[in-house]
């Protein structure tokens, strides 16, 4: 029963993935700016609905023109449900770029594609100074590379070279995983069926979680960093990772929706509730 479930889930997907690059092709023939955000923002909301992912919102999102969201990686479901509150573009690997129907959705939302060759430095680069000029926002991971959650790796130092001297807001944010197939208490196993990290291919993993009922996420948002405080690209990295580690929760936790907050947790920022699910 659950391999059916995951196969309606899948071709769900599909089609309506093929149906979301015809109508993003045709709006990008018209337009590159804010407009071409809305639909790819309500399509990985109605993505969450079928993959049954939750989305749990802490701390406030950084609105401002061409903001920078910087945080950890865990699962190719990132971009589902970042894509899901956030308007903006990612930031992702050159060889994302030629992946099968994949790196053509990429596409449809203006990913910025980096190779990391230094043959190549220059011209990324600038290609992203430029895209960083507009008034969009950017969304990048700057591990590099992806974990399964647990830990937030080292960032790659040398990317915050191109944001000193320079006034950009970047704000910290941290993916953390509260719930998977109806458990709060997630073992390495279980995690692993959200994840995707290591050699982990991404077919299986989509097909495995797919076969799950869903999993509940929390995207804690930090407060925003001015570049230009900073001349040292280390100094910059470093206010950065601090960031996001601060939002890691690896905590268990009860569902959520089922318990009334008692008069201490009504001192605490509040927990925003995307509706996805």
């Amino acid at each position: 029963m659950r391999s059916l479930v995951a196969f309606l889930k899948i071709l769900t997907f599909v089609l309506t993935s093929l149906i979301t690059i015809v109508i993003q092709s045709t709006t990008m023939l018209f337009t590159k700016g804010p407009f071409m955000l809305k639909y790819p923002r309500a399509y990985y909301g109605f993505l969450c609905r079928v993959f049954g992912l939750k989305v749990i919102v802490e701390g406030n999102i950084c609105t401002a023109p061409g903001v920078v969201y910087m945080g950890n990686h865990i699962s190719y479901l990132d971009i589902i449900s970042m894509g899901s509150i956030v308007k903006g573009s990612f930031v992702a690997k050159k060889d994302i770029e030629n992946w099968p129907f994949f790196g053509l959705m990429a596409k449809q939302q203006r990913t910025v594609f980096i190779s990391r060759d230094p043959k190549h430095a220059a011209q990324e680069t600038q290609m992203l100074l430029d895209r960083l000029e507009e008034p969009l926002p950017l969304m990048i991971f700057p591990e590099g590379t992806s974990s399964n959650g647990k830990q937030i790796l080292p960032f790659k130092t040398a990317f915050f070279e191109i944001f000193l001297n320079r006034n950009f807001m970047i704000q910290p944010f941290t993916f953390s995983i509260m719930d998977v197939d109806g458990h709060t208490t997630i073992s390495d196993a279980l995690r692993d069926e959200y994840t995707w990290h290591g050699d982990m291919h991404l077919v299986p993993c989509l097909w495995n979680f797919s076969k799950k009922k869903g999993a509940i996420v929390k995207i804690a948002f930090q407060q925003p960093i001015l570049s230009s405080s900073f001349t040292d690209r280390k100094q910059l990295c470093a206010a950065v990772y601090e960031g996001v580690v601060k939002g890691l929760d690896l905590s268990s936790s009860p569902p959520y929706g089922h318990s009334l907050p008692n008069a201490e947790d009504e001192q605490q920022p509040r927990r925003q509730h995307a509706n996805h699910a």
